[in-house]
């Protein structure tokens, strides 16, 4: 395997780290270095491949965080007050005959937004694909 080392990471693939090993993909794709390496092939097949070091692993007390920026941090709890300022005048200008239940809050929203949906089955993406016949 020959390993190159790029001044100028533009002439090739846009690499985080500044290594690349390039390789015959039938002589070097073994399972010791999928352990080890991520092994990337292009489009068309051909019998080189790049070879990357894996990126470090976040902590897993991180991993919540790590998939968003602090712009969509940010976005999201401005639209957690304001849905909550929303709910809460809602609440503040009904009158109480109609309403149930306890005061809708901060828990409310944060229960809407971590819920997960369980009624995109197989069954109702069936319905709303016309490709799939409905013969049981």
């Amino acid at each position: 395997m020959q390993r190159r080392k790029h001044r100028n990471t533009a002439q090739t693939l846009p690499l985080s780290v500044q290594e690349v090993d390039f390789s015959l993909g039938g002589l070097s794709v073994f399972y010791l270095r999928y352990m080890f390496v991520d092994f990337v092939y292009p489009f068309i097949v051909d019998v080189f491949a790049f070879v990357t070091k894996t990126p470090t692993r976040k902590p897993l007390t991180q991993a919540i965080l790590y998939p968003f920026q602090r712009p969509v941090w940010a976005g999201l709890a401005i639209s957690l007050v304001m849905a909550w300022a929303g709910l809460h005048l809602l609440r503040r200008w009904t009158p109480r005959e109609q309403l149930v239940g306890s005061e809708p809050g901060i828990w409310f929203l944060l229960a809407a937004l971590v819920r997960q949906s369980k009624s995109d089955t197989a069954e109702t993406r069936a319905h709303r694909d016309p490709t799939k016949s409905q013969s049981h």
